[in-house]
């Protein structure tokens, strides 16, 4: 059983909180994967991680401000 799922089984943990973790964590990695494929990965193969995370916070800036994006990102923003 991992740290979240102990968390969430809890009695103490009311079920919308733990529906709520639940999206949160869906919406951070689909995110993550949309500023990933705005990467040219080949760009960053020399590059030091302050640089590629300045990146990703950039290309996910991006999605966020997209008009094509999803409702719910306007509900997020990123930060390094």
């Amino acid at each position: 059983m991992s740290i979240t799922e102990s968390c969430e089984s809890s009695s103490s943990v009311p079920e919308d909180q733990v529906e709520y973790r639940r999206v949160f964590r869906k919406h951070v990695f689909k995110l993550l994967r949309m500023g990933y494929k705005r990467l040219d990965a080949e760009n960053f193969k020399d590059s030091e991680e302050p640089d590629i995370t300045g990146e990703l916070v950039r290309t996910i800036e991006e999605e966020i401000e997209s008009p094509n994006a999803p409702k719910w990102v306007s509900h997020y923003y990123v930060r390094e």
